[in-house]
């Protein structure tokens, strides 16, 4: 899955369908797991990536026989923001350099580890910019 997805993201020269088929796929193969009953997606609603289809979602829940839920994409990032402040505790930092796990970070090292000058191909296909990583809940 991880080589498809590199090839699609060096033959694209930017993320955004590589980061999509990781998710779409890694979706699959959790809903198809015989305990999944519901799924929840993290995804907001200004998020570019990753972001499932209307017909891939109900293909999701149709041919797995389960329910997919959104619960953050009424949010913007704004409202995201003000909820992550008031009870999460977070770090952010570039995106290259913040500890996460992430589709971002498997396509980054995986391309480092194939690629003769992997460190330049994956700064020539990955924006900078700033992410968050979740340290733990605030005592209420």
């Amino acid at each position: 899955m991880i080589e498809e997805a590199a090839k699609m993201l060096i033959g694209d020269g930017y993320p955004k369908r590589a980061i999509n088929f990781l998710h779409h796929t890694s979706l699959q193969v959790i809903c198809s797991q015989p305990d999944t009953v519901v799924v929840a997606d993290g995804i907001r609603r200004d998020d570019r990536v990753p972001m499932l289809t209307k017909e891939q979602i109900r293909s999701l829940e149709d041919t797995h026989n389960i329910s997919y839920i959104q619960p953050l994409m009424g949010y913007g990032r704004s409202c995201v923001n003000i909820l992550v402040k008031e009870h999460l505790k977070i770090v952010e930092g570039e995106s290259e350099k913040i500890e996460k796990s992430d589709y971002e970070v498997e396509l980054r090292s995986f391309i480092r580890k194939q690629y003769n000058k992997g460190d330049s191909i994956v700064k020539s296909l990955f924006p900078e910019h700033i992410q968050s990583h979740v340290i733990s809940r605030k005592n209420s």
